[in-house]
């Protein structure tokens, strides 16, 4: 009768931690999947200034030709 307990709580130990590690896997592919959404048009408007001085930024990047520049290919200089 003894074996029989244990086995039963061992049982439902299992089942717990199983349980609870597929509910850590669903809120981790809840948090990503809320991460991957697209702004909403108030944090659009909120941003866009934001946005638009790293757009400058990559453009004025990309242009440059000289020593460390991503054109030239020394890239290590630029980091």
């Amino acid at each position: 009768m003894n074996y029989d307990e244990e086995e039963k709580r061992l049982k439902e130990r299992i089942s717990k931690i199983n349980k609870d590690n597929a509910d850590f896997l669903m809120k981790q592919m809840a948090a990503k999947h809320a991460a991957q959404k697209k702004m909403t048009h108030n944090e659009l408007a909120l941003n866009k200034p934001l946005l638009r001085q790293v757009n400058e930024k990559l453009k004025t990047m990309s242009n440059y030709d000289g020593q460390g520049s991503i054109k030239s290919g020394n890239l290590e200089e630029n980091l």
